[in-house]
């Protein structure tokens, strides 16, 4: 995190510093040459003399999760828009629920200037201390908030989410800053912000931040907490991951817990991975023994009545070999079903979606390996 302060004729950079230095926050002093500026604590970057040059250089360096400290209604737009947080040299802060109304009381004042042909507003009163140390503890409590918030974030464990490609990451939307990927999405109409950060060894962590209440929100992470509201929650999260691991994931479409536990099981014991044959098509994949080249799981993600299944979103499923006379006892239409797309005598279908426990379909992998090697002569 890093406080960016609109510096040209601020009046509160002694405050900002004092603060920062306290919690050890970096600051970034932007300003034209008009206003060339000295500091002992800060990064001073001095913008070329232009309309807006400052504005604009200094949107373009703050990051989400930045604080801006600024008196320009539309730098903090523009930094509210790249999720960073803004507050005015009063001490009152820039939010999504109050900056429209900020701009159109600017609009309206300038166009009233226009009406009337006065081109000159009569300044601001004269700047008290007590005004300064008002802007102090406000940003310090805000400062604190951030910070605090900054303590929260949730790593996710190995297998929530397969190993993330980097070069996918900006074109899903991630922004890179400080040798960390972010992402941000609104969830529930804005009721909730999502924010997931991949640093640059691939760990995967989320802030889940309560819009209203400026607090982190981790009730969906408890695996015991019940509640149509808390399970909307933990949906509407759960959609964005899998999202970022089906855009930016290794494995495509294949990924999440259960299906990484199958494939490092299916590493570990036979030594091989899943593969994507059709370039074009990320939607199926397969395994097949590196002895013989032969398949021995099939991976496809289908509209559900391809299976006879109720629903309109597309469910992965995975093909297996099996003998005649397994598939036979095998085939219920609830767990196990017909091989699609494959010679249903010898194949058969299971859904993607923990439906079948662990040791079960790694038995069932086991088989279909079996059927996948040479047959032995007599």
């Amino acid at each position: 995190m890093k406080i960016f302060v609109d510096a040209d004729a601020c009046p509160v950079i002694e405050e900002t510093e004092e603060v920062a230095a306290k919690y050890a926050v970096p600051v970034v002093l932007l300003c034209d040459t008009n206003h060339v500026l000295h500091s002992d604590y800060s990064e001073v970057k001095v913008i070329g003399a232009g309309a807006d040059a400052v504005d604009f250089a200094l949107v373009n360096c703050c990051q989400a999760g930045d604080l801006v400290v600024t008196q320009d209604y539309g730098v903090a737009a523009m930094a509210l828009g790249k999720r960073a947080y803004a507050m005015h040299q009063n001490g009152w802060q820039y939010t999504n629920e109050n900056i429209e109304r900020l701009l159109m009381e600017r609009h309206l004042a300038k166009k009233d200037r226009r009406a009337s042909g006065k081109h000159h507003l009569k300044g601001p009163r004269k700047r008290s201390e007590e005004d300064n140390l008002q802007f102090k503890e406000k940003l310090e409590r805000l400062l604190t908030k951030l910070l605090k918030q900054a303590e929260e974030w949730h790593e996710l464990t190995a297998g929530e989410l397969p190993k993330l490609m980097a070069d996918k990451l900006e074109p899903f939307g991630f922004a890179f800053d400080r040798d960390a990927y972010f992402y941000a999405e609104d969830l529930l109409a804005g009721s909730f912000s999502l924010q997931v950060k991949v640093s640059k060894d691939g760990v995967v962590s989320t802030l889940l931040l309560d819009i209203e209440s400026e607090e982190p929100y981790v009730l969906h992470l408890v695996e015991n907490a019940q509640g149509a509201f808390v399970g909307e929650v933990r949906t509407a999260y759960q959609a964005v991951l899998n999202r970022i691991g089906e855009a930016c994931g290794e494995h495509g479409s294949f990924h999440g817990a259960y299906v990484e536990a199958l494939l490092r099981y299916v590493q570990n014991t036979y030594g091989d991975e899943i593969e994507y044959p059709w370039k074009d098509d990320m939607n199926a994949a397969v395994i097949r023994s590196h002895l013989t080249r032969k398949w021995y799981a099939v991976f496809m993600k289908v509209h559900p009545s391809k299976i006879g299944l109720g629903g309109s979103q597309p469910i992965r499923i995975m093909n297996l070999h099996g003998t005649a006379e397994q598939v036979a006892a095998l085939v219920d239409g609830k767990r196990y079903f017909p091989g699609w797309h494959m010679n249903r005598k010898y194949w058969y279908t299971i859904c993607l979606d923990g439906s079948i426990p662990m040791m079960e379909i790694q038995q069932r992998i086991d088989d279909s390996f079996v059927l996948s090697q040479p047959k032995k002569r007599c």
